[in-house]
């Protein structure tokens, strides 16, 4: 598969632990599940369209700035431009 990044695409980006109650509004549309790893902890899959580099990185930098270890990013999607 030929990813090409300036297209749109969705992503599953997997972070370590579950996401606060005072975070949940700005990312609960994009929560898929949170799954119980071992007897204390957890990990949230999100699953989102992404337009673009810069939208990739905002997201990346919200997570951050939330302290948010991140397990996993990847482009599960290429979207053709027309589609969008």
């Amino acid at each position: 598969m030929n990813i090409k990044f300036q297209n749109p695409g969705i992503y599953r980006i997997v972070i370590q632990g579950g996401i606060s109650q005072r975070w949940v509004n700005q990312f609960a549309e994009y929560i898929i599940a949170q799954e119980k790893v071992g007897e204390d902890n957890f990990k949230t899959n999100l699953k989102m369209k992404i337009m673009d580099q810069s939208h990739l990185s905002g997201i990346l930098n919200s997570l951050y700035d939330m302290h948010m270890t991140i397990i996993e990013i990847k482009m599960i999607e290429s979207i053709q431009n027309n589609n969008v």
